[in-house]
Parts: structure tokens; C-alpha cells; sequence
């Protein structure tokens, strides 16, 4: 007569009757539980990215299908963090321990130290034949790519007896910002640009603290240098404040011969994680606002080796041809229009 005492994996066998003296027949066993609900050796989910910090957190479950029961030896679980782009702050593991239904309830969650290195990190696996693990660690990101985003891959492990028999891979995106970014929108004949300067946050020296913008010369700046605004803005791309010229940054013009243009030079210090953003306005170079030809307006911005692009076209504006064609009276009707932006034109001639 087998009688069941709880529904943990460890019971007593109990053979026959009991005695007069209440003695019974036992002999310890161990039911080998069956997961209800599927499980996996090892499955790492993809980094979460905690947006207030920036830290990633990561989520590795082992053993939740007790496939791992029978082996021997030293069995354990292995996380090597890339070490140029990943770092531990914290490491828990969670045991599941699975009764006779195949149900897995979660214990106590335990805080473990983190390795010295802070990128190697072992735990040795015991009762596989009726616990899991779930494994929760918080990294923070010390890469130092010079991108507007990345992908960070971290790959777990299962070694037996050193040596690797299962692993599990995973990743997050991580988005920076732009490194250099420029946009514009125009407005008739003058033009806004919007420059994003280190908008990843990274730490500038050299010839990364100075940024060169041009732009054809058929554009001038608007109200010279004083229309320049450089703003400090946060990760979300909000403005903090303006950045103080002559402490933050100094301003010069950069013109040759078919640009015209400036140069900021930031301070080292200004640029030690802090984003920008700089706006101004370009017009029209003619001050009549002729445009004698059409003109596409290509503006240039770089700092050390990253540069970008934007371009405009100004079309032609003294005037425009248009045609209907008659079929019926297999005629075409021109039509011919002067000035259409009623500029102050001289001595205008007009041939056909």
C-alpha cells in the first residue's frame, strides 16, 4: 500500500499494514517530476532597457523542461558579458521547484555577488531532477561606439564539466541619438537648418570639438552670426538650456570662394556627454531675391570624421512658359509669365 504524503517529488514508500506499535514499512524514493507546461534547457529573453538609467536588464531560464536531470558531474550555468560593451550591477537566481503535478513554484529569490571582473559570471546547478533556475541581472552599458545606435548581443551558458553543451543568445538595440544629424525646412526663399551635434553623448577632443558648417554661397546667413542659436538639450532631445558663448563655445565665420559658412569650436568641458543642438537661417544671397537660374543649395556640416548633408533647390523665378495644346484646331497656346514673385526688376527684356 502505497500512500502518498504531500506533493513534493520526495516521499516514503509504506509497505503493508502498520504494526501494533504504529511501525510501518518505509523506503525512501524520489518521483521525477514532468514539467506541465513545456519548459526549455536554457532561453535568454532580449534586454529591456531601463529608461531611466539606461541599464538593460536581462532574463535567462534554465532547466524548465528538468531536461538536465540526468547528467553528471559538475553541471553549471555560465554568462560571459561582452567585455567592451557590458558590465554586472546586480545578479539574482530564482530556484523552480517542481512538485508531483509538474507545477513549478518559484522559492526564495537570492541576490548574488558580483564576479570580480565584471563580466564573467558562474553558478553551479544542483537538483536538476526537479528544480529550475531563473536567472535576473542588471547591466549598464560601457561601450564606446561612436554610433547612433547599436545592437549588444550576450550569449548564456550550460557547461558540463567545462565544457559548453547548451547555450542561449539574445540582444537589445540600443539607441544613442545621432551623432551628427541635419534637417531643413524652408520657407519661400530662405531656408532653417537644424544641426544635431553629439546627440549620442559621447566625450569629444581634438578636432571633434570643432564643427564646420558651409552651405553654397547663392545662400547667406540671416542676421549674420547673432542668428545662431546653440541650444544644450537632454536625451530625450529637450532643450536645458542655451550654451553660453565664450564659455561653452566660440563662433567665427567660414567662407571661400563658392561657400559661405561658420565654425563653432566647443570647450573640452562643454562636450563631456553633453548634446546640442544648433538652428539658424539662410536667405537668399541676391538682395533683389533674383534667382537668375535654378540653383540647388547644398549645406555641408562635419567634425572629425563624420559628415552629413542637405540639400534645397531654388528654382528659376523671373518668369515661366507654359502650353495648352488645340487638337481640335491643332493649335498650342502658349502662355508666358513675368515676375511672378513681383521683384523690383530694371531694364528687363523679354524674348520669345
Amino acid at each position: 500500500v502505497y500512500k502518498r504524503q504531500d506533493n513534493t517529488p520526495g516521499q516514503d514508500l509504506i509497505f503493508g499494514e502498520p504494526k501494533k506499535n504504529g511501525e510501518e514499512i518505509k523506503i525512501p524514493v524520489t518521483f521525477v517530476p514532468k514539467p506541465a507546461s513545456g519548459g526549455t534547457k536554457i532561453q535568454k529573453q532580449p534586454g529591456v532597457i531601463d529608461p531611466a538609467n539606461g541599464q538593460i536588464k536581462w532574463t535567462v531560464n534554465v532547466n524548465t523542461d528538468l531536461s538536465l536531470k540526468d547528467l553528471q558531474g559538475t553541471i553549471k550555468f555560465v554568462d560571459q558579458l561582452p567585455t567592451d560593451k557590458l558590465n554586472y550591477v546586480s545578479i539574482k537566481v530564482t530556484p523552480i521547484v517542481y512538485n508531483l503535478k509538474g507545477v513549478g513554484v518559484e522559492g526564495t529569490t537570492k541576490e548574488l555577488p558580483i564576479p570580480t571582473d565584471k563580466t564573467n559570471f558562474e553558478y553551479e546547478l544542483k537538483n536538476l531532477d526537479s528544480t529550475g533556475y531563473k536567472f535576473e541581472y542588471v547591466t549598464e552599458n560601457v561601450s564606446t561606439a561612436d554610433v547612433s545606435s547599436e545592437t549588444i548581443s550576450n550569449t548564456a551558458q550550460i557547461q558540463q564539466n567545462n565544457e559548453e553543451i547548451a547555450n542561449s543568445t539574445n540582444n537589445v538595440t540600443v539607441n544613442y541619438g545621432p551623432v551628427l544629424e541635419k534637417t531643413v525646412e524652408e520657407n519661400g526663399k530662405e531656408a532653417t537648418w537644424t544641426i544635431k551635434y553629439n546627440h549620442n553623448q559621447k566625450t569629444r577632443t581634438g578636432k571633434e570639438l570643432e564643427l564646420l558648417d558651409q552651405f553654397t554661397n547663392t545662400h547667406v546667413l540671416k542676421d549674420g552670426l547673432s542668428n545662431i542659436k546653440v541650444k544644450k538639450v537632454d536625451s530625450s532631445d529637450q532643450d536645458i538650456s542655451d550654451a553660453v558663448q565664450g564659455t561653452d563655445y566660440t563662433i567665427q565665420e567660414s567662407n571661400t570662394a563658392d561657400k559661405n559658412g561658420f565654425l563653432i569650436k566647443f570647450e573640452a568641458d562643454a562636450v563631456k556627454g553633453q548634446a546640442y543642438t544648433i538652428v539658424y537661417t539662410t536667405k537668399l544671397a541676391d538682395p533683389d531675391g533674383i534667382i537668375p537660374e535654378t540653383k540647388t543649395v547644398t549645406n555641408d556640416v562635419s567634425f572629425g570624421t563624420k559628415s552629413t548633408s542637405k540639400s534645397i533647390t531654388n528654382n528659376y523665378n523671373l518668369g515661366s512658359k507654359s502650353s495648352e495644346v488645340d487638337y481640335a484646331n491643332k493649335k498650342i497656346n502658349w502662355k508666358i509669365t513675368v515676375n511672378p514673385d513681383n521683384l523690383a526688376l530694371k531694364n528687363v527684356v523679354l524674348t520669345d
